[in-house]
This record gives C-alpha cells, structure tokens and sequence, in this order.
C-alpha cells in the first residue's frame, strides 16, 4: 500500500515537468527548514515536518487541479499522529495530545458542516482537520489561529482575483491558503 503511493506521488510529480519539480522540490525543503526552525526540534519537528513538506505538493496538486489526494492527506495525518503520540508517551502528558485530537475533530466537524452547506471540498475538510491536530498540540488558540489565518489569506486572494477580473462563481484553490495559515502559526506559537 505504501508502495504503491510513494509510486503514485513520483508519478504526479514527474507529470509536473522539471521546472516545476525543481521548484516543488526546493520548496519543500524551504518548508522542511521552516518546521525544524520554527517548531524547536524533536518530535514536534518531526510533526509539523510533516505537516508542511508534503502539504508542498498538496498545495501544488489542489492549485492546478482542485482537488487534495485523501492518501496524502492520510499519511501526514497518521504521521502527524504517530509523532504526538510518541512524544506524549515519552514525556507522560497526554493533556496536549487530547487537545490535539479535539481540535482535529472540531475542525472536522465544522468544515464538513461548511462543506454540506457550500461549495467547499472535502480534501479541504480533512486537510483542516490534520492542521488542526498539528498546531492543536500546542495550544487550541494556535489550530484556530492557523484555520483563521488559512481563511485570511484565502479572502485576501480571492479580493485580488476578483480586482482581476475573475467571476464571483470562479473556482479557488482552499489548500495551499489553509498550509499558508498553518506555516504561520508554527511560527507565531511555535
């Protein structure tokens, strides 16, 4: 199974050309850097790592294709999980952990809710939901300031596709906004 994802994700990026793997690759290692900087190392690191590097190509995907692969989204969120879950069972406080996984749900909970009711995708949906539980870890302040700041950006860009001359019925990427907004919160919160 894992197998056939890592092939899957070497498929879609040999698909995106070489000029752009190079820059998806170069991002994603600026992103890498910006998790261990920000995060303060160790397992928390290893967390929003990976978080932010595959959320690279996830931006890349729902950018040009509207849509958040579940597989990638899963694997960040079951890594996300693993990582927490290790530094709770080795620190022994597991008040952050169930803050974490509270968050995630809520975050869940109410985008599916906006989902059902809008035209909001359901990668979207799971995508808030992991983003949620990373910065979640930390604080509930941070995974609700990383979702709002996701939306911040989101309405600042569609303000300036709508200067531009896109219709009100334009489709736009969520995604890559929402990874913005967890990037930062990392850096705000730590």
């Amino acid at each position: 199974m894992m197998l056939a994802a890592i092939a899957r994700a070497g498929r879609q990026a040999a698909s995106l050309g070489p000029g752009l793997s190079i820059m998806v690759c170069v991002a994603a290692a600026a992103a890498g850097g910006w998790a261990a900087f920000w995060s303060g190392g160790g397992l928390s690191a290893v967390a929003w790592w990976l978080l932010l590097v595959p959320g690279v190509g996830l931006a890349v995907v729902d950018w040009r294709e509207h849509r958040l692969p579940t597989w990638l989204v899963a694997v960040a969120g079951v890594g996300i999980a693993g990582a927490f879950t290790a530094k709770s069972v080795s620190s022994g406080d597991w008040g952050s952990w169930w803050q974490a996984a509270a968050a995630a749900v809520a975050a869940f909970v109410v985008f599916y809710a906006v989902a059902v009711a809008s035209g909001l995708g359901y990668g979207d949906v799971k995508l808030a939901a992991v983003i949620a539980g990373c910065a979640g870890y930390t604080s509930l302040s941070a995974a609700a300031a990383a979702l709002m700041a996701g939306f911040l950006a989101a309405g600042v860009a569609a303000g300036v596709l709508l200067v531009g001359g896109a219709g009100r019925g334009s489709a736009m990427a969520l995604g890559p906004w929402l990874l913005l907004g967890a990037a930062a919160s990392l850096a705000y919160y730590g």
